[in-house]
């Protein structure tokens, strides 16, 4: 049973969409995806969003790992109010958001709902409305998807301006993150990808793992991709992951921190050019 004040909620969110419509939000949606679970997608999203609040962008960071959502616990905060909250019609999108440090701001995801029903196309209809219209409170919006096995998710990724697709060296990974691609180019998906091997022993193989992706893209979606850099397999990463922190914060003389500042130098420019274009 939906709770008592769905209805009411609801109501309230359609006047305030009637007022703002229509909705076009800035081209600052940066979602990072995967197809394969274990590559570290919410951990370099996560420190990667906030190394960007640190330079003074205001960044939102949405987690989207529907049932395995663990953005709070990387964090190591808490929430009473999660997405499940606007999926079930309990509250609305914005009283959901919490301010985790200066400039960084979290919509967490939740965990453990075995019937998963609000998820449903309407309700992800509304998602994505509230995402754009949010979108243009802050200068960068970061979202954490899960593993892309169904529409609904895909439409995430549709509805962003840059797709980050992360992936490891494993060939599995290498696999699961062509199907992404294949999976975009049957959608037409025309906003910019672009491609990072994460937990790569050197730079070399990092460039063979990208390499092998590129040339099943070029070979069977006619499609060249766009290589921004690859994330080290770093103790440190390991280490703050254990202590439920960020190693942004509490490891800037390693390895993947100065990765990150490079990663977020490319991210920066796709924006910054998306927004003159605009």
């Amino acid at each position: 049973t939906l709770f008592p004040y769905t209805t009411l909620f609801r109501s309230i969110e359609l006047k305030e969409l009637h007022k703002s419509q229509p909705i076009k939000s800035k081209n600052n949606i940066i979602t990072f995806t995967s197809g394969k679970g274990g590559v570290g997608k919410t951990v370099i999203s996560l420190n990667s969003a906030f190394a960007l609040s640190k330079m003074g962008y205001k960044v939102l960071f949405v987690d989207l790992d529907l049932n395995f959502s663990n953005a709070t616990i990387l964090l190591n905060t808490t929430t009473n109010k999660n997405l499940f909250h606007f999926l079930a019609g309990k509250d609305l999108f914005k009283n959901i958001i919490k301010k985790v440090d200066e400039n960084f701001y979290l919509l967490p995801g939740y965990s453990g709902v075995i019937d998963n029903e609000f998820y449903t196309n309407n309700n992800l209809s509304s998602l994505i409305t509230e995402l754009k219209r949010t979108a243009n409170e802050y200068d960068l919006l970061f979202i954490d998807t899960g593993q892309i096995s169904n529409l609904q998710q895909l439409d995430i990724l549709l509805n962003s301006y840059l797709n980050v697709i992360l992936l490891s060296p494993e060939p599995t990974a290498v696999m699961d993150a062509y199907v992404i691609l294949k999976m975009l180019k049957q959608k037409k998906f025309s906003n910019n990808k672009i491609i990072i091997v994460n937990k790569c022993e050197h730079k070399e193989e990092a460039a063979n793992t990208f390499s092998n992706l590129n040339n099943a893209s070029v070979h069977f979606l006619k499609e060249k991709l766009n290589y921004a850099g690859y994330i080290s397999s770093d103790p440190n990463i390991h280490s703050s992951i254990l202590q439920q922190s960020l190693f942004m914060k509490n490891y800037i003389h390693s390895v993947a921190y100065s990765q990150i500042i490079n990663l977020n130098k490319k991210l920066i420019d796709f924006m910054q050019v998306a927004n003159i274009t605009q």
